[in-house]
């Protein structure tokens, strides 16, 4: 059985690597700027309406995968999902 250091040693070294609390300030620009898109729809109104929201739905959508995205990074994983492709 292997040891922890063995098994995980590229983990810890990724993770101690990782600033904190620079992902902590990316996500927070990332919340203000989704605040500030939503006050932006908010205030449209009339027939542009529609395309706004096709837009800022889309807006919304990268800015939210990019969120989650910092705040559960995958590349943090000590056992990342099998390429099931390999499998075959």
């Amino acid at each position: 059985m292997p040891s922890l250091e063995e098994e995980f040693g590229d983990f810890t070294d990724r993770v101690k690597r990782i600033d904190l609390a620079a992902l902590a300030e990316q996500r927070n620009a990332l919340r203000e700027e989704l605040a500030a898109l939503d006050d932006a729809r908010s205030a449209v109104a009339g027939a542009r309406r529609e395309v706004l929201d096709k837009l800022s739905d889309e807006a919304f959508a990268v800015l939210e995968r990019r969120i989650y995205t910092l705040e559960h990074p995958t590349h943090l994983d000590p056992h990342p999902p099998r390429d099931r492709r390999r499998d075959r």
